[in-house]
């Protein structure tokens, strides 16, 4: 360190070249725009973006300030901006909740322009006026600070949606009724369908509406509400079945027009904040049929019985979701039947992925529920009835009797029911075990890990302490030694730049360990000048630093492994000392005992009361100073010191520009003993 500031053998300026444009990495064309319902995360496109610009940032060190040194290179980068906008969804979401840049933690659209998909002009900026892209949301921020980079960071954004159910609870998710709904009958995106039950969202004790908010969770309270976001293209048929499935419905065609019925075979009531919706499933079997109302081919049985194969039974169910308090991460719950896989042997489903499904409460409910009646309906019924039974539709519940099968008033639900060339109706059923469509309800676990913030601040640090040691311990040279710690727990080091004019700084050295420092809480006498004190007990505070002292045995006392420094009444002087006993007292408090004192050669003194302590380790940052840093001849040159932290991960690093405490020191120099019992030996000789 001590040739940083010497004359360069090479020239005096280091310039990287400028980039022309923007690497664009994250602009995709002919995607579909996403529909997003309730509250979830998706990834923007760049739709749009302008004003390029790139900064010449000159770096400058330090000269040598007229003591004969000579400039060290001048290095000359650059960093860029761009006025990105990023298209998100189809309008008109509810919010913008947070935004995530590569992997840092998730923060407010703090600085970013947000349009909700409700605008009617264009985003009205000083550098340029783009289209309104009206009926889309989209986010835009001008002048964006790229650093050095080129090219535009990976985000993240957690919107609500469409349609997110709100209560006094504050539910964000959507109900399943209102997202089949808008995607049947929406005039922005929906496929124009004109046949859906109008009464199909209309509150009912035995309707589809009720039952999903009234079915919860026994740990959050999570009703059957559900966040998809529709991003690939996909029939709608397919995306409204895998909705009302996961939600224990059913879509039924009756009466011209689309009806949704619920399986839930339970009373319910909702949560505390829904408390007044109730729902009561309908259990009375609509028909008695006997052998007189099947309308049976001759010498054949009247009904069918068509028995699920055990390989397709299932016994343990696994459903991928997207946890919400796992900044969106894919996640997987799974259930199972311990018993039926101890008698019959495991048969586990293939992973479902619901990821419309944000919160392990409701994709637990969804999997039981799913286990349940793929172990409990294993037979199908197929029979035929005459057109008398015409006001019949699927799910309703009838009794059948066959005295062949040994059914007597057996319950069964139907599932489909078709007319036949003669008029008659077709009709398939199948087995209804009551409390098979209730979930078994109880708490479950959060998963294991939590989500890593690479981009956390490491902050700043706190303040540091210097000291001048002995040249005892500087054989190569004068030395200043550094004590630094910080707060953050993301901290992870810093560099460490110094200047003689508080203007041009150059790096001198990282520091990686916080070190061990704080202050006396007492005053402490000179032990008479004796080394030994067994007498005195030196009471220190290592707040600042949460630094932790531990003892040692006599061996240690003697060999000096816990070194430690107290400042003397110069604030650049300090006595090295070391201690065999540390107490502790109050958090980071200690009284320290059984000490030597003056070791290597510094001076025993008595310390007063708020004295710096530093405890003398690896941790301590020593630099061999160059001779343009030093006070010669005592007027008060300062030389300035920053740091520049960087986080654990060592992914952020602080803007130079927002460190902007300096902490200055005039470094003496150092004085070394004058010779004592000098004997002079003359030569006869010539």
């Amino acid at each position: 360190m001590s040739g940083l500031f010497a004359p360069p053998a090479s020239p005096n300026a280091q310039q990287t070249v400028a980039a022309a444009g923007l690497q664009v990495q994250t602009s995709a064309y002919g995607l579909v725009v996403p529909i997003l319902f309730g509250k979830n995360q998706t990834t923007p496109n760049l739709i749009q973006m302008f004003n390029f610009r790139s900064y010449q940032n000159v770096e400058a060190s330090s000269t040598s300030g007229g003591k004969g040194g000579s400039p060290s290179p001048t290095t000359i980068t650059y960093t860029y901006s761009v006025t990105p906008l990023f298209g998100l969804c189809e309008g008109t979401i509810t919010s913008f909740d947070t935004i995530r840049k590569d992997k840092e933690f998730p923060t407010a659209l703090t600085g970013w322009a947000t349009f909700t998909g409700s605008q009617t002009t264009a985003w009205s900026i000083s550098t340029a006026n783009p289209r309104v892209y009206p009926k889309i949301a989209y986010i835009a921020y001008e002048n964006y600070n790229l650093g050095t980079s080129t090219g535009l960071p990976n985000h993240s954004i957690v919107l609500t949606g469409l349609n997110p159910y709100s209560t006094g609870a504050s539910y964000y998710d959507a109900h399943p009724v209102k997202i089949v709904k808008e995607l049947l009958t929406n005039a922005q995106f929906g496929i124009g369908f004109s046949y859906l039950d109008p009464s199909v969202d209309t509150p009912g004790v035995a309707t589809f509406w009720n039952y999903c908010l009234a079915i919860t969770s026994s740990a959050n309270n999570q009703c059957m509400l559900f966040s998809p976001l529709i991003k690939d293209q996909r029939p709608t048929a397919e995306i409204i079945n895998e909705i009302i499935m996961a939600a224990n419905g059913a879509f039924v065609w009756s009466e011209g027009v689309l009806k949704i019925k619920p399986y839930g075979d339970s009373a319910l009531t909702g949560p505390a904040a829904l408390s007044s919706i109730v729902y009561t499933p309908y259990l009375t079997p609509v028909y008695s049929l006997t052998d007189n109302d099947f309308m049976s081919p001759k010498n054949q049985d009247p009904i069918k019985v068509i028995r699920k194969p055990r390989n397709d039974t299932y016994n343990q169910i696994s459903i991928e979701y997207v946890d919400k308090d796992k900044q969106y991460n894919p996640s997987i719950v799974e259930v199972k039947d311990d018993a039926d896989i101890a008698q019959f042997g495991l048969r586990k489903k293939d992973t479902m992925k619901c990821h419309f499904i944000t919160n392990k409460d409701t994709a637990q409910m969804v999997a039981q529920l799913i286990l349940q009646k793929n172990l409990s309906i294993v037979n199908k019924y197929q029979f035929v009835l005459g057109w008398r039974y015409c006001l019949l539709e699927p799910m309703d519940l009838v009794n059948i009797t066959d005295s062949n099968l040994g059914f007597s008033a057996k319950t069964v639900r139907i599932t489909s029911i078709s007319e036949n060339d003669q008029g008659l109706l077709s009709i398939e059923a199948e087995d209804f075990p009551l409390g098979a469509s209730s979930p078994a309800l109880y708490s479950t676990g959060s998963g294991s890990g939590t989500g890593t913030n690479y981009g956390a601040d490491p902050g700043n640090v706190n303040t540091p302490y210097f000291i001048n040691p002995p040249y005892f311990l500087t054989p190569s040279g004068q030395e200043l030694w550094i004590a630094v710690s910080a707060d953050s727990p993301f901290w992870g080091g810093c560099t460490v730049y110094a200047s003689v004019d508080n203007v041009d700084y150059a790096p001198i050295g990282t520091i990686f360990n916080k070190a061990r420092y704080g202050v006396s809480t007492a005053s402490i006498t000179s032990n008479s000048g004796a080394i030994s004190d067994t007498t005195n007990t030196l009471a220190v505070d290592l707040d600042i630093s949460n630094g932790v002292l531990i003892s040692t045995d006599a061996a240690g006392l003697a060999a000096y492994v816990t070194l430690s420094a107290i400042q003397t009444s110069s604030t650049s002087g300090f006595e090295l000392i070391s201690y065999q006993t540390a107490t502790s007292t109050t958090g980071y408090a200690y009284n320290i005992s059984t000490m030597k004192r003056g070791v290597y050669g510094t001076t025993i003194q008595s310390h007063a009361s708020a004295s710096q302590f530093i405890r003398v380790d690896d941790a301590i940052f020593k630099w061999l100073v160059p001779s343009t840093f030093i006070d010669v001849n005592n007027t008060g040159q300062l030389t300035y010191f920053k740091f520049v932290s960087t986080n654990v991960f060592g992914t952020v690093t602080q803007e130079w520009t927002t460190v902007t405490t300096a902490y200055s020191l005039a470094i003496p120099a150092q004085n070394l003993p004058q010779p004592t019992a000098v004997y002079v030996t003359v030569n006869s000789a010539p």
